[in-house]
């Protein structure tokens, strides 16, 4: 039976042909990715080695594990794996470093479905770890019952939901002697080895759509009712002489809500967006393909996240983008036109520069480089010299 996903060979021509190309982009993004985000995962790896002597021994480890996984699964997805959607069936070409080495597409697939289970459910765990604190302590007994109840129910839940992607997984020259019938023209790539296909017609199909749509309904249940009933515990539970340790509760709540929304941008949505397009056959591959790079760049997001939210990282964080900035210093103040296009940009007014030893004032008459590299900016040697930022600026007094 002939399906009538488009309405002629032309169609479909032009259609491949579209789909080739913005998948080019795609996989010549992901060969980036790993350049890009490595100094996040070093400066993550720091304060996780050197900056957690406050936090409990066991947050540590979680923690530790939470950004290894993220670290491997980027690696993995960009280097190693590199899935390519193919339609019009349900398609994955893997054109990574394993495909080369012969081993199987499906089983491929299948390791970097465990390692983004995981890594949500270290997350969860993390999360309830650190809303322990919202809770009344007549009720601690209670709670740390019920949190190891839920983190063992998230760590089945991403097991049972890995082994869920085994229904989508059949037969592949049954699949594609189905798929060859089904369309006016079948995808190019149809015979390769490295291609893995199925479609609504696998009868099994309808496990894995309940499994999913399952647990994106658990996820979104997670993200709503976690941070309510902590927020309701605070609220409760506040007194006047609490009044203050309650606000900062409140304020740690808001940062891991904040982690839970980078989540949710850069897992649960791209996990919508693919569960929508294999029951509904949609054809915008440039949405499948943005939500793939959306995909591969969830480790490096969730990691920064959890940088900003803890303050101990996000100080060592900014005090090793300052220590840079002055290492940079010297070259951007030699670089030809920089003051002049400060002077330029900023004549009109007064400045105040803040450098190593506070601040130095620099009025509307007086000539900008010379300001700028006068005896007194050097209270160091030269090659040490900070640049200067800018603070603030305002109309000179009369």
């Amino acid at each position: 039976m002939t399906s009538d996903f488009l309405p002629d060979n032309e169609s479909y021509y032009q259609f491949y042909k579209e789909q080739a190309e913005l998948n080019g982009y795609y996989k010549y993004s992901c060969h980036f990715i790993p350049f890009i985000t490595l100094p996040i995962y070093a400066e993550a790896c720091y304060c996780i080695l050197y900056k957690c002597k406050q936090f409990s021994p066991k947050y540590v480890t979680i923690l530790q594990i939470h950004m290894f996984l993220h670290f491997f699964g980027e690696i993995y997805w960009t280097v190693l794996l590199l899935p390519v959607i193919v339609l019009p069936s349900i398609g994955i070409s893997t054109e990574g470093f394993l495909s080369v080495l012969r081993i199987s597409s499906s089983w491929q697939i299948f390791i970097m479905c465990g390692i983004l289970q995981i890594s949500t459910a270290t997350m969860i765990h993390l999360l309830i770890y650190r809303l322990k604190f919202a809770v009344p302590p007549d009720a601690s007994r209670a709670i740390k019952i019920g949190a190891d109840l839920t983190n063992g129910f998230y760590y089945f839940t991403a097991i049972f939901c890995t082994c869920a992607i085994g229904f989508m997984d059949e037969d592949q020259k049954v699949a594609k002697s189905r798929i060859i019938h089904k369309y006016l023209v079948p995808p190019p790539n149809l015979w390769e080895d490295n291609y893995v296909t199925t479609d609504r017609e696998n009868p099994n199909f309808k496990y894995y759509v309940y499994i999913t749509v399952a647990e994106i309904m658990i996820l979104i249940i997670n993200i709503i009712v976690v941070p309510t009933v902590s927020f309701h515990f605070l609220s409760k539970n506040r007194t006047e002489k609490s009044e203050k340790l309650a606000q900062a509760h409140k304020q740690t709540l808001q940062v891991l809500v904040f982690q839970l929304a980078i989540h949710c941008i850069f897992h649960l949505l791209p996990l919508v967006c693919f569960t929508w397009s294999a029951i509904f056959r949609t054809k915008n591959i440039a949405l499948l393909s943005v939500g793939l790079l959306i995909w591969a760049l969830h480790g490096a997001a969730c990691t920064l996240a959890l940088i900003l939210a803890n303050k101990p990282f996000r100080l060592t964080t900014a005090t090793h983008l300052k220590t840079d900035l002055a290492a940079i210093g010297p070259y951007l103040l030699k670089s030809p036109g920089f003051v002049d296009q400060c002077q330029n940009k900023f004549s009109p007014m007064s400045l105040i520069f803040e450098c190593f030893d506070g601040f130095v004032w620099a009025n509307e008459s007086a000539d900008f480089s010379s300001v700028l590299f006068h005896k007194n900016l050097r209270m160091f040697e030269p090659e040490a010299l900070f640049v200067c930022r800018l603070v603030t600026k305002f109309p000179r007094a009369n």
